[in-house]
Parts: C-alpha cells; sequence; structure tokens
C-alpha cells in the first residue's frame, strides 16, 4: 500500500452557509477538528479509535483529526478553521480514501494522507482498455479535489 500526503492549505476561501442553518451548523476548531459534510453519493468515515468505517449522514459532522473518510463512491465536503480567526474554508474530496492527519495552528495548513492502494499504471504510451492515452489517465490515481477558489491549493 502506498501512501500520499496531501497539503490543503486553508486560507482565503470563505466557506459559503446562508441563512439559519449557519448557526446549527458544527464549527471546525483550528488544529482540533474539521466538518464534513456529504455532497453526494456514499460517503463513510471513521473516528479515531473506531475499528470500522460508518456512513456519513446528510447533516455536517465534526471530525476530530486522525478521522479516515472514504469518499470511493460519494462526495464529501470538508470545512477547516482559518489560522489568525479568518473565515473558515471548504473543499469537495471525492475518489479515494484520505486520513485527516493534521492543521498547523500557525499556517492554518490541514494535511491529508492518501491512504490505500494505487492501481498499477499500464507501460508507457499505451492506452488502456478505455482507449485513453497515458496522459488522459494521468488523473486516475490522484483523489479529486475541487475548490471554490485558487488559494486553496492541494500540493
Amino acid at each position: 500500500m502506498r501512501r500520499v500526503t496531501l497539503l490543503l492549505v486553508v486560507a482565503g476561501i470563505a466557506a459559503g452557509a446562508a441563512g439559519s442553518a449557519a448557526a446549527a451548523s458544527p464549527t471546525p476548531v483550528l488544529g482540533v477538528s474539521v466538518v464534513a459534510q456529504r455532497v453526494a453519493g456514499k460517503v463513510k468515515i471513521e473516528r479515531p479509535g473506531m475499528k470500522h468505517f460508518v456512513k456519513l449522514g446528510a447533516a455536517p459532522v465534526t471530525l476530530p483529526v486522525g478521522s479516515s473518510v472514504l469518499t470511493n463512491s460519494g462526495t464529501v465536503q470538508l470545512t477547516a478553521a482559518s489560522a489568525g480567526g479568518a473565515a473558515p474554508v471548504s473543499a469537495l474530496f471525492y475518489k479515494g480514501t484520505f486520513a485527516i492527519s493534521s492543521q498547523s495552528t500557525t499556517t492554518g495548513v490541514a494535511t491529508l494522507t492518501l491512504d490505500g492502494p494505487l492501481a498499477a499504471c499500464p507501460p508507457s504510451g499505451t492506452t488502456g482498455a478505455s482507449g485513453t492515452t497515458k496522459a488522459a489517465r494521468s488523473h486516475a490515481h490522484k483523489p479529486a479535489r475541487e475548490a471554490t477558489d485558487p488559494a486553496l491549493a492541494v500540493g
């Protein structure tokens, strides 16, 4: 099994929550927890100390650092607190299993560790069963991530 570490820079993108639902939503705590909300499909979570993944419902939940998220069949929105009292930031993740490894309390950078087996690559320059070229398949081995602003980067 290979592990890949992703850095989620959580600075500069305000998480959008409108109306009275924002007051009822859990709040992320810098360096301690993030908020996860299922956006589509099936998403499973495993908090530290749990032995099995459980389904993430429609309501947002607080996940402590050290939790794992399984998004092979769904999409999750993670919201993290920002350093310096700035507004929380959010990003969408899908097609991968990852652990919320840490979050710096000084910079606000959250570290997500991709966990699980990565598919083997075919020989260089060949096409796969789908007829796609190697260049077209290059994104297949990375968990997909979307952000509402380019300032939210995965390295």
